[in-house]
């Protein structure tokens, strides 16, 4: 099964317990039920317009675009309550040499993460080696460490590697 709920990388899923694993296939699960349902009420929306012989009119338009934003906003809340249930249970066992406050929110966390290693190594293959030895990071970052993984990475070696 393709996880897409959340962008987490595989180190960080490896550091799941068995109940919070559960919880990330159960909220995919949903998403992936609510999409199927998104596609059947589409197919169903085109059917009886084109029965109408309304398809081509701009309320077609209007309320596929409606289907959608509700499909959208589901997928969003059981995205949401995952991420709040995994940002209070994945706590790192390991020190980490920046603060470590699970009660910030995630652009305060990526801020302070982020803060820390561009200070502390001036050199930016040392910055990236130094984070991705960082054992705390991926529990504390959430689905924001992949995104500064990344950001490290092309910053140490440029996108032509």
């Amino acid at each position: 099964m393709e996880i897409d709920i959340i962008d987490f990388t595989s180190e960080q899923f490896s550091n799941l317990s068995n109940d919070q694993l559960s919880d990330v296939k159960t909220a995919q699960l949903k998403k992936n039920r609510l999409e199927r349902e998104l596609a059947r009420q589409k197919r169903a929306l085109k059917a009886k317009m084109l029965k109408n012989r309304t398809i081509r009119s701009e309320q077609y338009s209007l309320l596929m675009q409606e289907l959608v934003k509700r499909y959208e906003m589901e997928i969003e809340s059981v995205r949401d309550g995952l991420l709040f249930y995994l940002r209070y249970t994945v706590k790192p066992s390991v020190a980490a040499p920046y603060l470590v406050d699970y009660t910030l929110d995630m652009e305060k966390r990526l801020e302070i993460v982020w803060g820390y290693y561009k200070n502390a190594y001036s050199n930016a293959i040392k910055r990236y080696n130094a984070f991705i030895e960082d054992k705390a990071a991926p529990a504390y970052l959430g689905e924001f460490y992949a995104a500064l993984k990344d950001n490290l990475y092309y910053e140490a070696y440029g996108t032509n590697t």
